[in-house]
């Protein structure tokens, strides 16, 4: 069959006009097979201690935060081996505080505090009376933590 193109004959090659069904399968069967390699292996790269010790100094941060803002004392304190909440009051000396219910933390699954009596206390003007350090540990045994300074920086170890 000739086709004119452009005031010239071109001449068509059968009726090859697109891919066959096996060539679109084949492909299609080779990017599955690309794509679970791809997920397998960016689920092995997830540290869950590594995201829980970024989530605690979050938390440190906007705890500090709030402390400077309101101009009241404002603690994170740990209620159990994987949980954190956070409370306000008048001054870090304060028998009465409140608990904040916007801010908390869960650890993940298999995640632990160190000391699971921890509390660390900003004051109004976003510093610490005492430095700590708060650890953290997973089933594995590998430790991260994060330390608070008497100034209010936050430094991941």
């Amino acid at each position: 069959m000739n086709k004119k193109c452009f005031g010239e004959v071109v001449k068509m090659r059968g009726k090859s006009k697109g891919f066959t069904l096996i060539e679109l399968l084949s492909v299609i069967a080779i990017l599955g097979i690309l794509f679970g390699i791809g997920i397998i292996t960016a689920v092995g790269l997830r540290n869950p201690l590594g995201e829980a010790v970024t989530q605690l100094s979050s938390v440190l941060r906007q705890v500090r935060t709030r402390a400077i803002s309101t101009t009241s004392a404002y603690r994170l304190k740990a209620t159990s081996s994987t949980k954190a909440i956070v409370e306000y009051a008048l001054g870090c000396n304060s028998t009465t505080w409140v608990t904040d219910s916007r801010l908390s933390m869960d650890l993940e699954p298999g995640i632990q505090f160190s000391n699971p009596s921890f509390v660390v206390c900003y004051q109004p003007r976003g510093t610490v009376p005492t430095a700590i350090t708060i650890g953290l540990f997973n089933a594995k045994g590998q430790t991260r933590s994060a330390a608070v300074y008497t100034a209010g920086a936050i430094i991941i170890q």
